[in-house]
C-alpha cells in the first residue's frame, strides 16, 4: 500500500476492513532483522525479560509516520528507559510494514520515501519481507500508520497513540497499567460472497478469528435483516488464539424478490465481552427478471444516495468499502463532469480494498429485447494513476445471474489515467479530466435479465470515477475503441466549429455523418491529436462522428448539434 496520497492518520473505516486491535488482545510473536546492525530482533524474548514493548508500525512513504520520526520521541525513551538506562524496562522496535518497500528507501533513497529513517535512530528499525509484513498488517489490525503500540510482559496489547517524548517516560516511568486479558474475543475477519442474487438465495463465506487468549470451543452464525433473524447456525471447533476457521452460510430462498438493506451478519461466542467485532452490517439486492427495465436504460446517478436503490447494487462484498458515490453539488469535494457542471458519479476508492483483489459491482440489470441490430453501452471516466500502480477497472455483464462474467472494456495503470500522475487525491474538476467511451455490446442483446458491471482489481492507486451510463439499441454499428484511436473528447464551439481531442497521435480521417449514413464533411489528419470540423452549415440534429483508417470504419460516437 505504497500510497502517498493515503491520509495515513486516517483510519480506513468500512464494512470489512481493519480497526486496530482491542485493549487486551494477545500480541502475536515475530522475529525482525534490525537494519543497522543484521542482528535478529524477537518479541516474545524481550517479552519473557519482563519488559515492555513499543511497537512503532511506518511506511516510508507516510507524512504523519515520517513528522512523528523526526520528533525523535522514541530516541528520548529509548534514551531513559532502553537497554543503556537505569531504568531498563523498555524497547523499541521500529516496523516499516511496506512490504514493497526496499531497504534504500529506508535510507532515504528512492520516490516513495520522505528521508533517511535509520539515520539517528537508537532503537532497531526492520525492514521486513512482504509476506512477514503482510502477516503482521493482518494479525495487528493495522488500519492506518503509524500504529503504535505497547506491549505488556503478560502479551497483552494496547495502542497508545503518537505520544510525545514526556508523556512516554510518564507512561513507563514505573510498570505501565496493562489491559485486562481478553481472555474470550471472537472476530469476524473476512466475508466473501456474492451480495445479489435473482432468486433471493445467497452464499456467504465466513472467517472467524481468535484474538482471545483462551481457545473457542463453540459459536453461532446468525444472519438478520433488522432484528428477524433470517439464519442460524451453531458450530463447535477449537480455534486457538490467532487461528482462523472459514465456514458457509447460506441464506436459501428467504428472501424472495426484496430488497434487504439491513442485512447484518453476528458472531456469538460464550463469554465474549467485546462485540464492535462481531457484527458486519450489508446490503443485499435481489434482480428477478421481473424488476429488469427495458431499453433505453440512462443513468446519471444524481438521485442515488445508496447502492440498495432501484438497479444500483454491490455484487460482493469485497465492494462495499471502496465503491460509494461522491457529490459534486452539495459534498465536500466538487466533482464536475464531462459536461462542464457539477455531477454525481460514483467513485471508487482503491487504497480502501481490505484485500488486494477483484471487486465487482452491478450497475444495472436490463430486459435487452429489441428488433434494433445493435446494443451499445455508453459511459464517462476518469483516473488518475500515482507511483506507478496498476490499478485496473473493466466493464464486464453476465446472463446468468452473476455466476459468470464476460469483460467487454479493460484498462489498466497508465492506460487507465485520464490526467497525469498525481500524490493527492484525485478528483475531476474540469470536464478536461473525463473520457467518453462506447462498447458494442451486441453479443449481450435479447436477455430478459442482463446485469451490468464494474470490476476493479486495487492496486491500493488513486480514485476512478464512472458517470452517464447508457444502455441504448440502435441500428447503427457501434465499433469499440482499437488501440490506434485512444479516448476522446467532443465539445462544440460557439463558432460553429466542432472540436475533438484525442490522446495519441492518430493518422487516418475523421468524418461528420448523418444517422443515415449521409457524409457532411470529411478532414485528413496527419499525426495529430486534436481537429476542428466546422458544423456551422449543418440544421439542428444528431449526427456521428466517425475515425476511418485505411478505409476502414473504426470508431464512431453520436452528438448533438443546435445551431
Amino acid at each position: 500500500m505504497r500510497n502517498i496520497i493515503l491520509i495515513c492518520a486516517l483510519c480506513l473505516s468500512g464494512q470489512l476492513l481493519n480497526a486496530q486491535l482491542l485493549p487486551g488482545s494477545k500480541a502475536t510473536d515475530f522475529t525482525m532483522v534490525g537494519v543497522q546492525d543484521t542482528m535478529e530482533y524477537r518479541l516474545y524474548d524481550f517479552l519473557d525479560q519482563g519488559k515492555y514493548v513499543i511497537l512503532d508500525f511506518f511506511a516510508t512513504w507516510c507524512q504523519p509516520c515520517w513528522d512523528y520520526h523526526k520528533e525523535h520521541h522514541l530516541n528520548a525513551l529509548n534514551y531513559s528507559n532502553g537497554p543503556e538506562s537505569v531504568i531498563n524496562n523498555t524497547r523499541i522496535l521500529g516496523i516499516e510494514l511496506d512490504g514493497n518497500t526496499t531497504k534504500d528507501e529506508l535510507y532515504g533513497i528512492g520516490p516513495t520515501t520522505h528521508g533517511n529513517w535509520v539515520a539517528g535512530s537508537d532503537y532497531p528499525i526492520g525492514d521486513l519481507d512482504k509476506a512477514l509484513a503482510d502477516k503482521l498488517n493482518y494479525l495487528y489490525d493495522i488500519a492506518y500508520f503509524p500504529t503504535v503500540y505497547i506491549v505488556c510482559p503478560d502479551r497483552t496489547v494496547r495502542e497508545i497513540g503518537q505520544l510525545d517524548s514526556l508523556a512516554l517516560r510518564q507512561l513507563l516511568a514505573t510498570s505501565p497499567e496493562c489491559s485486562p486479558k481478553l481472555l474470550h474475543d471472537g472476530a469476524l475477519e473476512k466475508i466473501s460472497g456474492n451480495l445479489v442474487s435473482c432468486d433471493g438465495s445467497v452464499d456467504f463465506q465466513v472467517s472467524i478469528q481468535n484474538n482471545g487468549f483462551e481457545p473457542i470451543k463453540s459459536f453461532e452464525l446468525a444472519i438478520l435483516n433488522g432484528q428477524n433473524i433470517i439464519s442460524k447456525k451453531s458450530f463447535t471447533d477449537n480455534i486457538l488464539t490467532f487461528d482462523t476457521t472459514k465456514q458457509n452460510l447460506i441464506i436459501s430462498g428467504n428472501i424472495g424478490s426484496n430488497t434487504l438493506d439491513s442485512v447484518s451478519l453476528s458472531l456469538i461466542v460464550p463469554n465474549d465481552t467485546t462485540h464492535v467485532n462481531d457484527i458486519v452490517k450489508f446490503p443485499i439486492k435481489v434482480y428477478p427478471e421481473s424488476s429488469a427495465i427495458d431499453l433505453p436504460y440512462i443513468e446519471n446517478f444524481e438521485t442515488y444516495t445508496s447502492f440498495g436503490q432501484t438497479n444500483i447494487g454491490y455484487a460482493d462484498v469485497k465492494s462495499i468499502d471502496i465503491m460509494d458515490f461522491i457529490d459534486g453539488v452539495n459534498g465536500e469535494f466538487k466533482v464536475t463532469g464531462r459536461n462542464g457542471t457539477k455531477t454525481k458519479a460514483l467513485i471508487i476508492r482503491p487504497y480502501y480494498a481490505y484485500v488486494s483483489t477483484e471487486t465487482t459491482n452491478i450497475i444495472k440489470n436490463v430486459n435487452t429485447f429489441t428488433n434494433d441490430k445493435y446494443l451499445q453501452f455508453d459511459f464517462d471516466y476518469a483516473s488518475s494513476q500515482v507511483l506507478g500502480n496498476q490499478d485496473k477497472l473493466e466493464i464486464v455483464y453476465s446472463t446468468d445471474c452473476g455466476k459468470t462474467w464476460v469483460p467487454v472494456w479493460s484498462k489498466q495503470g497508465s492506460n487507465l489515467a485520464t490526467v497525469p500522475q498525481s500524490f493527492a487525491d484525485f478528483y475531476p474538476n474540469a470536464a478536461s479530466k473525463w473520457r467518453h467511451t462506447t462498447l458494442d455490446m451486441t453479443a449481450a442483446k435479447n436477455y430478459k435479465n442482463l446485469w451490468l458491471g464494474v470490476k476493479f482489481y486495487t492496486d491500493y492507486g488513486n480514485h476512478a470515477f464512472i458517470d452517464n451510463i447508457s444502455l441504448t439499441s440502435t441500428n447503427i454499428v457501434s465499433i469499440a475503441e482499437l488501440d490506434n484511436v485512444n479516448e476522446y473528447t467532443i465539445n462544440t464551439l460557439p463558432t460553429g466549429e466542432c472540436k475533438i481531442q484525442w490522446q495519441t497521435p492518430y493518422t487516418g480521417k475523421i468524418s461528420i455523418s448523418s444517422i443515415a449514413g449521409n457524409v457532411m464533411n470529411v478532414l485528413n489528419v496527419h499525426s495529430q491529436s486534436e481537429i476542428f470540423l466546422d458544423t456551422s452549415f449543418l440544421p439542428s440534429g444528431m449526427y456521428l462522428i466517425t475515425f476511418i483508417n485505411n478505409d476502414k470504419f473504426i470508431k464512431s460516437s453520436k452528438i448533438v448539434i443546435s445551431n
